[in-house]
């Protein structure tokens, strides 16, 4: 008899017998009501690791958000900052960020490259027209793509790590978008992984978008309006750092 549910078949419970006809229509029905009880049971099991998983989630999010919103250094620092403890919380074995710069796509942090490697996995994507990264981040939702070793998009780094799943989650507001948080995995992305990197960079786009915000805004406090140059508060500014 199937041990199954409405979405889920977990396995067989199979009943044998030394005698012909020894398992009678009585014995068929007391074994529907156990693999039945079977079923609930695992059921249960299943949606309280999930309630769990995501409530570990939601609460790793939390306060990832509350680290990371106090930081005013520059989006490097605090990317990498991101890409290590995802990777140290979550089991995630690669997590790379990329920001979107004048200069094209750019990777800037990651929990198993270093700036040299971050260099060349820059220049290895450029070379080839920006790869998965750039193809997804021109979307508005994340997206999962599996089977990568033969997907013609995808440019393997140097960290020696075979990924088979690759998720894309563009850091966007409103219209723009800043970046990409690209993770590669050796197993494919489960529903709750890319809900969680949907809520995750939402956040990280807000709080993008306020730290360029707050830039622009710190600017123009300390140039001229008109001429665009350096003003009086910024000059006394530089005269106290230098003292």
């Amino acid at each position: 008899l199937p041990i199954r549910s409405q979405t889920t078949t977990w396995g067989v419970l199979a009943v044998d017998s030394d005698k012909e006809s020894g398992i009678s229509s009585q014995d068929e029905e007391l074994l529907s009501i156990i693999v039945a009880h079977l079923a609930l049971e695992l059921e249960s099991k299943d949606v309280l690791r999930d309630l769990n998983e995501e409530v570990s989630r939601l609460k790793a999010l939390h306060e990832i958000m509350q680290r990371i919103s106090m930081e005013r250094d520059d989006e490097r620092s605090f990317l990498k900052s991101l890409t290590v403890h995802l990777a140290k919380t979550f089991g995630y074995e690669e997590i790379t960020a990329f920001l979107f710069e004048d200069s094209g796509l750019a990777a800037v942090a990651s929990n198993l490259h270093d700036d040299e490697s971050l260099r060349r996995l820059t220049e290895r994507l450029r070379a080839a027209g920006g790869g998965l990264v750039t193809l997804h981040g021109r979307g508005a939702t994340v997206t999962v793509s599996d089977d990568l070793a033969s997907h013609p998009m995808y440019a393997r780094g140097d960290s020696g790590f075979h990924a088979v799943s690759q998720l894309d989650a563009p850091i966007r507001f409103n219209d723009r978008c800043f970046g990409v948080l690209s993770v590669e995995s050796s197993r494919r992305f489960s529903t709750g992984d890319v809900d969680f990197f949907t809520i995750l960079s939402g956040h990280l786009g807000v709080l993008m978008a306020l730290h360029e915000l707050i830039r622009g805004n710190e600017r123009m406090a300390l140039e001229d309006e008109l001429t665009r140059l350096w003003n009086r508060r910024y000059l006394f500014g530089v005269l106290e750092r230098q003292q």
